[in-house]
């Protein structure tokens, strides 16, 4: 019997390199957001602008969700293997983050210091959608 029939997921358990693509597309995704918040983040996470601070943190959790919910389609990933490449997906993402915090002012230059605890809050926001990508069903 093979491990695909016993948890339904084409990453097999005893296989990490099936969540390499995952911690990947982490990284890759990290690159991508650090600049968008680079480049649109004085706009995006503006505290004087708080309905665009918060229609962002609303859009972002479907967005997200959708993002996570396709590479885990694309992937075809199922049943349990869903959680552990998600969190393959977070895992460099939520360290990345953790270390772009910390040199808040030198990595968003652009961004005052009123809106680093936005950007943790976004940050969190984002987690909690990919998140929510282990339960949407898959098709």
């Amino acid at each position: 019997m093979t491990t695909e029939a016993v948890t339904g997921s084409s990453i097999d358990s005893n296989a990490e390199q099936g969540l390499l693509p995952f911690v990947l597309w982490g990284v890759g995704l990290w690159v991508v957001a650090t600049v968008v918040v680079r480049l649109a983040g004085g706009f995006l996470l503006d505290p004087s602008m708080p309905l665009v601070v918060g229609v962002g943190y609303i859009l972002t959790v479907p967005a997200m969700a959708a993002l996570a919910a396709g590479l885990l389609r694309f992937h075809g990933v199922r049943g349990d293997g869903r959680g552990r490449a998600v969190a393959a997906l977070l895992l460099p993402v939520v360290v990345l983050d953790t270390g772009a915090l910390l040199v808040f002012g030198t990595l968003f230059p652009n961004l005052g210091s009123g809106s680093l605890g936005l950007l943790a809050a976004w940050l969190l926001v984002a987690y909690a959608g990919v998140l929510l990508a282990v339960f949407v069903p898959r098709e």
